[in-house]
């Protein structure tokens, strides 16, 4: 009776054991996959500091670039209207330049 109280306590230590050695390669297998989940999670915040970075440097060049296009539509504006009145100064002048056209009566000559 003794020896099977023996042999069913070290069975018990051994399944205990064998418990024991499975949760600590679990643990050990978990702690190692979050680690890993870690070291990509500030992988992707660096990435993800980098686009903002990037995002905020495009939104100032868009502005740049915004207001580049307005001063050039507004230039092309002024030297467009500049142009026609030129054009429209030229015409007058070459109009005035013109010589003018006096009626002249006709003369015939007189059949004799």
């Amino acid at each position: 009776m003794i020896q099977q109280l023996i042999e069913r306590l070290l069975a018990e230590a051994n399944g205990e054991a064998t418990k024991e050695s499975y949760c600590k390669k679990e643990l050990a297998n978990a702690e190692k996959e979050r680690d890993y989940r870690y070291a990509d999670a500030m992988k992707l915040n660096v990435m993800i500091a980098e686009l903002e970075a990037k995002k905020e440097q495009l939104t100032n060049e868009n502005l740049v670039l915004a207001d580049e296009i307005e001063k050039l539509r507004t230039s092309l504006n002024e030297s467009t209207d500049l142009s026609f009145a030129r054009k429209s100064t030229r015409r007058t002048w070459m109009r005035s330049q013109r010589p003018m056209r006096v009626w002249r009566p006709s003369r015939r000559r007189s059949s004799s």
